[in-house]
Parts: C-alpha cells; structure tokens; sequence
C-alpha cells in the first residue's frame, strides 16, 4: 500500500510541473481522450498510478482516480519522460519537444533484437530518439508499446519527472531526491515526548487558612497558591492505509503528573503555651467580608470548640490531575494548486477522560478525647471529581513545504461531546464530633466520616489546535516539533466543586460563615496549552 503512496506523491509532482509550464491543473477525474481542462484554482483531489506494468494491462494512461475510473493527463504527462526526444503524440496529452517516455539509463539493450535501427527508435539522427533513455514505439522492439506513434514505458519504469521549469526548477522537481517528500504528509507511527500546563488549576478563587484573628488580615493560603507547572506526558499514534488516499487513524495522549500543593505552618513564636497554633480556617468565619468574626467566640481559646480546624500547627492544600485522549479517526488526503501545499479532512470518534483529586487537611488545635486526654484534632477534606467524555470530532491539517525535507503544518479538531461526570466528597475528622453538622456519621467517639456524590450527564464541547514543524532525516525518520492548546468546556472540576459551607454546627451571623448546602457544578472550563517533539516513521 505504501507504493500507491509513492505514485501518489509523483503524481502531485508532475501536476506541480504542469503549474509551471502550462499554467493548467490536473481534474478530480475524466477519460483518457478528453482534453485537459484549465486551472481554475482551489483544491481538488490527489491521483494515483495503478500498479499495471506487464505487456497484458498497458493502459494509454495509467492514472486513475480513488473510484479508479482513468483521469485526463494534461498534455506532455504520463509515464516517466526523459530529456533528447521530439514531440509525439499519446492520449493523456502533447509530449513537450525533447522528452519522450522512459526513464534515463533505460538504453537499447532494454529493447529486444531488432532495434538497432533509427526506424525503431534507437538511432540518433535529428528528430529520431537516441539510444539512451528510450526503449521504442513499435511493438516488435518494445512489447510495452501500445502501438505505432504511442509510447509505453520502459520496463522497469523510472521515476524520475521531466526536468526544466524555469524559475520553478525546485518545485517541479529538477532531479530525482525525495519526490514523495514533495507531496501529501505521511506517516505511519508518530511518537511524541509531550508537556503541557493549564492556565487555571482551582477556580473560582478560595481563602483557606489565615494567621491570628485580625480582621481583615491577608490569607495565608488561598488557592491562587496551586499553580500547574509544564507536566511531562506522551502521544502514540498509528495510521493504516484504507486506500491510496484515505488512512484510519488511532491515538492516544496521556499526562498524568498535574500536581501541585501549598502548606503554611504556624510560627513557633505564636503558639499558645500548650503548644497550639496560631492558624485558622474559613470555617471560623474569619474570611466574612461584611463583618469578621469568630463563631462561636471562644473559638481563639486553648482546647475551646472546632479543634479539628482551628489553632492550627499547619495546613496544606494539594491538587492532581490527570488528561487522558484515544481518538479513531478516518482521513481523506487533499492537495493544493501546488503539490508544495496538501493536507487531509479527518472525522471520528474521541474519548477524554480529565480528573481531579483535591485534598485540604488540617493539623488542629487540642481537645480532650474520649478517653479523657488531651489530643490533637485533624481534618482531611478530599474531593474528587471525573469526566468522561465521548463524542464525534472533525477537522483536518494543512501542511507547507518550505524547502525539500522541511514543512511546516497546521491542525484543527473540534467536536461535540457528552460528558459523565461524577463529584465525590469525603471529610474524615478527628476531634469533638459533637460539634459537628448533623450530616457526619460517627465512626468512633472521637471520629465522624462524612461521604457525599454526585454524577450527571451533559453536553461538552472540546476544540483543539496545533502548530508544527517536519524535518526529515532520512527516507523513513522524520522529527517533528509543535506547539498546542487544548480548551474543553461543561466540566466537573475540584475548584467548581468545593464547598466552603461549615461543618460545624453553628448559627451564622449575618449569613457568616455559611450553611453547608449539596451542590455539584458542571461548568467548568479547562485550558491547556503546550509543546511536543518526536519522530515520524514511514515503513
């Protein structure tokens, strides 16, 4: 199959030469008699050679399109031609003064007995083809000969394009190095090294934690603290072949380390004389902006009420996340006016699966437990939240090539998903489970568990887009490098899903600190943006 790919690849070369010599373009499709037809601009679709080579499936012309139906060849296209030759006449079109069909090195030797003589095609004289590179017109020295006057290729036939374009002697191949560089980008394996980060980690902002009970103090952990860093992940992407210009596609991108924490512990200067600390959380009311306060007030006290939380020696807050892609995509390969710009449509299916993990613990202040000594109360708050989304996506890419072996590209996916998403709330503590809201199942005398979810279904929206570069380095291996962002919305996401209503059991002041309420959010926005470099493999 990766032969149809090389023929299609010369065929885009030799409809760049007609661009220069002739101004015309090749048609999406036609018969062998018809006359080219002029350039009108825009894209049309790429063409093939069909395999036929033995005396038995000589064709007028041996390009066909994807139904395999013959296309028009414009004039002086066909089989490989070769320079020293008058012009004759064949189907596809008017062969160009000094080129005939034949690759150079071809010689009379290829011919058979008998073709010795000007009369048959190897004599030199004017206007009569020379020996090198032309294998005859009749069929008594070329059996590939289709008839007197119509020229057959040479067994075997050669690849090399006609040469001399003018100005344009690169783009229409002067030479015969990499021509399947020249058209369509192929590939069959790509494996990438990605790293990307994401502009917003927890959102809407959060206050945490502060230091002392003054008003109005400054937070001493807060969630613009959790900033994601470029996290290392990869891709893995494979295409098979479906015909000579289609490729079923399968990729997979996985990141696993988003991570990123933040602790503040007391200072040792500000502790209380039994060892307590001087750090208090939002549930004690201290982030109300209409009025500070502590609820109830004897919360700054040594062992008073919500040990688990208040007169803190630390806390921390720390967030994970993981983004995970499998795609089965079907691509249909497109060429330009020029073979120098190609590209492909793409649709198919796409599952993304992104999750959170967000933990707030507490190392409290003391109380006296159960069996009547003094301990230190703890908090863990942990959140979790998934989505799995599966849907339909197009797009395509457009590649550019700059110079032989380096091309440039860009691509684009959009598609519409439907989003299971799930919130699960678990809060242990340990500490005076009395004073806890009603909704905490007691564990021990001293613990209580508190165990909450949620899961839905929406629809979702995820769009996608990446800048590359294509540097070959051999017929086979090519490295590639790029940049991509990634937007997905009506998402589940930790910071949407946190709530900061009390988990004690107090009375608000003027709606401060607030009644713990059930809720889930499912319309979270997520950006992630970032590079990647690799290597691309052509068996």
């Amino acid at each position: 199959m990766k032969g149809c790919q090389t023929l299609a690849t010369l065929t885009f070369f030799m409809v760049a030469n007609l661009v220069c010599i002739t101004g015309s373009a090749v048609p999406p499709g036609g018969s062998a008699g018809a006359a080219p037809r002029p350039f009108s601009g825009g894209l049309f679709q790429a063409i093939w050679r069909s395999g036929a080579r033995d005396a038995d499936a000589v064709r007028f012309s041996d390009y066909v399109n994807a139904d395999g139906r013959p296309v028009v060849i414009p004039a002086g296209y066909g089989p490989p031609m070769v320079a020293g030759q008058g012009a004759r006449q064949n189907v596809g079109g008017v062969v160009p003064a000094g080129y005939a069909y034949g690759p150079a090195g071809c010689g009379c030797a290829s011919c058979g007995p008998g073709c010795g003589s000007a009369s048959c095609g190897c004599g030199g004289g004017p206007g009569v083809f020379p020996c090198e590179g032309y294998c005859g017109a009749s069929p008594v020295c070329n059996p590939y000969a289709a008839g007197p006057g119509v020229y057959g290729p040479c067994p075997p036939p050669g690849t090399c394009p006609p040469y001399g374009c003018g100005g344009e002697a690169q783009l229409c191949g002067a030479g015969c190095l990499g021509l399947d560089q020249w058209g369509p980008h192929y590939f069959d394996a790509r494996i990438e090294a990605v790293a990307m980060t994401r502009t917003r980690t927890f959102e809407p902002y959060q206050e945490f934690a502060q230091k002392g009970i003054v008003p109005d103090s400054p937070p001493a952990l807060d969630s613009d603290q959790l900033q994601y860093d470029f996290e290392p992940g990869f891709r893995i992407v494979g295409r098979y072949d479906l015909g000579p210009l289609a490729v079923f596609e399968v990729g997979y991108t996985g990141i696993y380390g988003f991570d990123s924490s933040a602790k503040i512990a007391a200072d040792p200067g500000d502790l209380f004389p039994d060892g307590e600390g001087d750090l208090y959380s939002l549930w004690s009311g201290i982030f109300c902006k209409n009025s500070p306060q502590f609820v109830p007030p004897s919360i700054p006290t040594p062992e008073g009420p919500h040990a688990a939380t208040e007169r803190s020696l630390s806390q921390s807050i720390r967030i994970r996340s993981d983004l995970q892609t499998a795609e089965m995509s079907y691509r249909r390969y497109w060429v330009g006016y020029t073979p120098k710009i190609s590209g492909t449509f793409l649709t198919g299916i796409r599952y993304t699966r992104i999750t959170e993990d967000f933990l707030y613990h507490t190392e409290g202040g003391q109380f006296e437990n159960s069996g009547g000594a003094t301990d230190t109360g703890e908090m863990d708050y942990d959140l979790e939240t998934q989505n799995n989304l599966l849907g339909f996506q197009t797009g395509g890419d457009m590649w550019i090539t700059i110079r032989q072996g380096l091309r440039i590209g860009g691509e684009t996916k959009v598609g519409i998903y439907g989003n299971h998403h799930k919130v699960h709330t678990n809060i242990d503590v340990y500490g005076d489970t009395s004073e806890l809201i009603p909704d905490f199942s007691p564990v021990g005398d001293d613990e209580a568990d508190f165990d909450e979810e949620f899961s839905g279904n929406r629809v979702a929206f995820i769009g996608e887009a990446s800048l590359d570069v294509v540097f070959d380095l051999s017929p086979s291996w090519s490295l590639r490098a790029g940049y991509e962002v990634l937007f997905a919305s009506s998402l589940a996401l930790a910071g949407g899903n946190f709530n900061n209503g009390n988990i004690y059991d107090v009375t608000p002041v003027d709606g401060c600190p607030p009644v713990r309420s059930p809720f889930s959010n499912s319309n979270g926005t997520a950006l992630y943006h970032g590079g990647h470099v690799g290597v691309e493999y052509i068996w």
